[in-house]
């Protein structure tokens, strides 16, 4: 990816990259689509008039990939499940970590068929 003030250049790009930089959402909240569009593959090369900033050229991407592409999404809310972590008979049975000076990171990731969350040096409390 390659952009700055009227330009934007993005090569070998899934449409759903496209959509999801463009919309501002993640893979896994793209539902519906059609095999294709997380497999074939496009470059965009546009130039605007001006020097429209980022956001702004994201909004000209939108409107790029709704007349190439007919792409039309709409937000919904869902309800999903999810899962508990609650202390069994036996008590909690995780290992403490080593006391560290880090910061406390939690990352996590998440398509169709993975869902994985990482803790280093975070609590479990809320």
């Amino acid at each position: 990816m390659n952009y700055g003030p009227g330009h934007l250049a993005l090569a070998n790009s899934t449409l759903a990259a496209l959509a999801t930089w463009a919309y501002g959402v993640k893979d896994y909240q793209v539902l519906a689509a059609p095999a294709w569009f997380h497999s074939d593959r496009y470059d965009v090369n546009a130039k605007a008039r001006g020097a429209p900033d980022l956001p702004h050229l994201k909004l000209l991407l939108q409107a790029l990939l709704s007349e190439r592409f007919h792409l039309a999404i709409h937000k919904e809310t869902r309800q999903l499940p999810v899962f508990m972590l609650n202390v069994g008979e036996r008590g909690i049975r995780m290992k403490r970590a080593p006391v560290s000076a880090d910061t406390p990171q939690i990352t996590g990731r998440s398509n169709a068929t993975h869902k994985e969350m990482t803790g280093h040096n975070a609590t479990v409390t809320g």
